[in-house]
């Protein structure tokens, strides 16, 4: 990717070491970036200390990430601090099989463009679900044929052309495959844990639900968020989580222990430049 944006003629900034947020805050002003590219929870470090300091960078025009979903809530923060004209984009990769998708203006931000030029991509149902399976059509070295790529997926153009102009065909990307954790030996699906700090209006990256085992054996889930308690919105998550009917389920019958609220935010803060932001983490041995 940086090798063909080298081709374009533009200016390369590689500022991931996330322990340098004020060096990279100025680089980025001085140099006065258009075009951000990272994974979401990279900009994370980058937002807090725009929005601490009140910057505000206007000449940034878009910002194209990867490697995970980007949350509502970051979206909107990035608005804040880049002005509400900033434009987004995504690109659909994986390790294994490169880059599969990407997007243009028109398209929703669960959808991406399929680059059928390099890729060969099927849904087929798996087990119940709708599972993504691609076949690289340009490596020849050691291609990918016929992988599961492990992310529930659908198409979602009809076999007409987008908007855009463009043929290609679009897909929707639905969550991953087997998106369930086992609590109190039953399945409970992830998503709606998972959207917690957006349903009741905290920090995404201030809250982590950790899963363990009590003294007794029994699991338990512990949410640890300062903001959480701050706010009293300890109700307001507990409703949240119990909406979810297995997980109510598993606490109303005793299977798992209830559900515990307490503070110290600085603990579910991933270490700068560790990846992935993790909202839900699986601590039972």
């Amino acid at each position: 990717m940086y090798h063909a944006l080298s081709q374009t003629g533009c200016t390369i900034l590689p500022v991931n070491d996330f322990r340098r947020v004020p060096e990279n805050v100025a680089i980025l002003r001085d140099m006065r970036a258009t075009v951000l590219l990272a994974m979401p929870s990279e900009l994370y470090p980058m937002v807090d200390h725009m929005e601490a300091h009140r910057l505000h960078f206007p000449d940034v025009e878009l910002i194209v990430t990867g490697g995970e979903p980007l949350p509502e809530q970051l979206r909107d923060r990035l608005n804040g601090v880049f002005g509400p004209a900033v434009k987004f984009g995504s690109t659909f990769q994986t390790a294994d099989l490169g880059t599969i998708g990407y997007q243009c203006e028109h398209c929703a931000p669960s959808e991406y463009h399929v680059h059928e030029e390099i890729q060969y991509v099927q849904v087929e149902e798996v087990d119940g679900e709708p599972e993504l399976v691609v076949t690289n059509l340009d490596r020849f070295l050691m291609p990918a044929l016929r992988l599961r790529s492990g992310d529930r997926a659908a198409f979602v153009d009809d076999g007409q052309p987008c908007a855009c102009g463009r043929t290609s065909r679009r897909l929707a990307l639905l969550g991953r495959t087997g998106a369930v954790v086992k609590i109190g030996g039953e399945k409970v699906p992830t998503a709606g844990i998972l959207r917690l700090p957006v349903a009741i209006g905290v920090n995404e990256h201030r809250v982590r639900i950790e899963i363990t085992r009590s003294a007794s054996g029994r699991d338990r889930l512990t949410v640890r968020s300062d903001e959480i308690l701050e706010q009293g919105r300890e109700n307001a998550a507990l409703s949240h989580l119990l909406a979810e009917p297995k997980l109510a389920q598993m606490v109303r019958e005793g299977r798992c222990d209830r559900i515990r609220f307490e503070g110290s935010s600085d603990a579910c803060r991933n270490p700068p430049g560790s990846g992935k932001n993790r909202v839900l983490v699986d601590l039972r041995t």
